[in-house]
């Protein structure tokens, strides 16, 4: 009995550590290989691809994994019995057997079982925030919940939850057997942004798409490894000293094991349901929806929460969320928008969680498949009866959680007004994105930068009542103008803030004092920098007209003005009205293509800086009434502008050296200067 018993338990062990660490062993053997020829991303898209292809290949890895999660499931708490069965017979056969040591034993054994029994105890599931809807509440969007059931041959859903978050998932709750057994209770979380932004067609993709977790085991799999990983950590949190029990060091390489292994049979089952969803609706519908989600995703993840903080810190409640954040999303720059999208598309999701594959490499496997269904254009949130009670109320559920999560903080929050315009909110919203998207320019080197701080401190300034918050925002957009070298905006900008701060009894004076001398440091700065800038004269500084046919050279910058409209209208079609905004198009577009560094520098200083130097001078002389005075020297042609001159051309010059010139010599910023010297006045107010 005791050979057996040894030999059982010693078999288990050796078994549960060496299986798992030699198929992982030649799992990164082989990755190793395809990287002597390809990226370690490709490597995996390879690997995928051929375990897809061979059915054989995929039955093995599902059989080994399963395997490996039965054994670190079962088997632990079996070696575990064994080794203290085992220990116990053996002191019962000494023939004075310590009556310490047999409690030591009997209580380690039975403390570690029974915590690794009840481990998941610890570890309660996260409850979403969201609302049970059902088919009372929406019935057309239980019809299209039903309709994709069926498309899949699968059955309903028991619950609908709309959940506050840009997500879609599935969950199977209950008793494990139940939950191997295919009969556990099935909730589908449907995210309401996605609702708001989808077409029906790219919702019933994306359902589709989490119904395949039913389908090919997830749900299962993820239920057999969660109760692994539990019993791991329950054992850990049990037992006051984990590291001194010769178990956990038995289940902690195992356990990572499974994880690893479960992940990757995760990630082949993520593929190929999105090759189920696509056959069902088209590739290019689901890669549509997918698309929808990521930028869902990434505007919910940097917004809601900072937003509804701020709001709540200004005493003013937020009814509707999301009308907030889509204002917020109109009116903040295109180009800004595309940037955000881009660095959070290619996010590589692989790396971060290796059961989730990255979205481009999901979307270009899809992309071609032919439907099998008809499309369904119209916006999925028709399929709500009242999305306006729905919105409010999902932004009820994330208001609550805020102030409870701010309250934890040490935070006091007053209490808000029950009724407010919407608009006032939505404004309110604006003012604050507009100040966080134009620091974000400003750090990323946007060459609309500085226009942006000036009207994002204007826009504060007309909306936030509270001292403390306007002070706050306004220090952080002096901050970036100083470091884009705008000195007499940061100056300007600082001046507000003591006059706010000095304004306020409870206000601690270091804080002013220190601005102060900041400010006069900038004053210092400004002064320097005023006297090297060469492309603004006095009038009385400035040449007279040295040629003779003046209507016959104007007509000519004209002419190179109408140049550049011509190379530049399909991608900027602002500059046919010669705006200002057509000057901060112009900036975004060089900015964006590297214009000065993607020709050869003769080539730009010969054809591209003239037409620009007139356009804009053409600008100045439309918008501001500006007056041209030829020069035989095309780089001395000035513009008189109120009571200075300027010359466009020099300016020109100097925009076109780098990158990094476009942005330190805009054309937008120079139209701001020459409409602030018409004025006569420098204010952010």
């Amino acid at each position: 009995m005791l050979s057996f018993g040894l030999w059982l338990t010693v078999g288990l062990g050796v078994g549960a550590l060496a299986v798992p660490r030699v198929l992982l062993a030649i799992n990164a053997l082989f990755l190793r290989l395809e990287g002597t020829h390809w990226s370690a991303a490709e490597a995996q898209a390879r690997l995928d691809e051929k375990i897809l292809q061979r059915a054989w290949l995929r039955w093995l890895l599902k059989l080994t994994v399963w395997a490996v999660s039965v054994l670190v499931c079962v088997s632990f708490p079996l070696v575990l019995a064994l080794s203290v069965a085992t220990v116990l017979y053996e002191a019962m056969q000494m023939p004075s057997p310590s009556i310490k040591a047999l409690l030591a034993a009997s209580a380690t054994g039975a403390f570690s079982l029974l915590s690794m029994i009840r481990g998941r105890n610890f570890f309660p599931p996260i409850r979403p925030l969201g609302h049970l809807v059902t088919d009372a509440d929406e019935p057309r969007l239980f019809a299209a919940l039903v309709e994709v059931a069926d498309a899949m041959g699968m059955r309903m859903v028991d619950r609908v939850i709309m959940t506050a978050a840009p997500t879609v998932g599935v969950n199977d709750d209950g008793p494990l057997w139940e939950v191997l057994a295919g009969r556990g209770e099935r909730t589908l979380l449907l995210g309401f942004p996605l609702v708001r932004e989808l077409s029906s067609s790219e919702l019933k993709a994306l359902v589709a798409q989490t119904y395949c977790r039913f389908r090919h085991g997830d749900l299962r799999l993820l239920a057999i490894k969660k109760r692994g990983e539990s019993s791991l950590m329950g054992m850990a949190v049990a037992i006051k000293y984990p590291y001194l029990n010769p178990m956990f060091w038995v289940a902690r390489p195992c356990a990572r094991m499974q994880i690893e292994l479960a992940g990757h049979e995760l990630r082949l089952s993520r593929l190929q349901a999105d090759q189920t969803a696509a056959q069902l609706y088209g590739g290019e519908v689901l890669a549509s929806a997918l698309v929808g989600l990521a930028r869902s995703s990434e505007r919910y993840s940097r917004v809601v929460e900072p937003l509804l903080t701020y709001m709540r810190g200004l005493d003013v409640p937020c009814r509707d969320v999301y009308r907030c954040v889509d204002a917020m999303e109109e009116q903040s720059p295109r180009l800004l928008r595309e940037f955000r999208f881009h660095s959070f598309w290619n996010r590589d999701t692989a790396e971060e969680h290796k059961q989730i594959p990255a979205s481009r490499v999901r979307v270009a496997r899809i992309r071609g498949i032919a439907p099998q269904l008809t499309q369904d254009d119209s916006p999925a949130l028709s399929l709500i009866a009242r999305p306006g009670e729905m919105a409010e109320e999902l932004t009820s559920v994330i208001g609550h959680e805020n102030d409870a999560r701010l309250m934890a903080k040490g935070h006091v929050l007053h209490p808000v007004p029950d009724a407010m315009d919407v608009a006032f909110q939505e404004r309110t919203a604006c003012a604050i994105a507009a100040c966080w998207d134009a620091c974000e320019m400003g750090k990323e080197g946007f060459p609309t930068a500085p226009d942006a701080l000036l009207f994002a401190a204007r826009e504060l300034e007309s909306v936030i009542e509270y001292p403390n918050v306007l002070a706050l925002l306004l220090k952080r957009i002096a901050k970036v103008q100083h470091e884009l070298g705008r000195i007499s905006d940061a100056r300007a900008t600082y001046l507000r803030v003591i006059e706010i701060l000095e304004a306020e009894p409870e206000t601690g004076e270091g804080e002013t004092q220190q601005l102060q001398k900041l400010v006069q440091h900038l004053v210092t700065v400004d002064a320097v920098r005023a006297q090297q800038m060469e492309e603004w004269l006095p009038v009385e500084a400035a040449s007279n007209c040295d040629v003779e046919d003046v209507e016959g050279a104007v007509e000519h910058y004209s002419l190179l003005a109408e140049y550049l409209v011509a190379l530049l209208h399909v991608p900027v079609p602002s500059v046919f009205e010669s705006t200002p905004e057509s000057l901060a198009d112009i900036d975004a577009h060089f900015w964006e293509e590297n214009f000065p560094e993607s020709f050869e520098r003769w080539k730009i200083d010969e054809s591209t800086v003239p037409l620009v130097g007139a356009f804009l001078g053409e600008v100045l002389v439309r918008r501001l009434g500006g007056q041209w005075v030829p020069r035989a020297r095309l780089e001395e042609s000035q513009v008189r502008v109120g009571d200075s001159v300027c010359l466009p051309f020099v300016r020109a010059y100097r925009y076109m050296r780098s990158r990094q010139a476009l942005r330190e010599h805009s054309l937008s910023q120079f139209y701001v200067e020459a409409e602030i010297r018409c004025s006569g006045m420098r204010s952010i107010n």
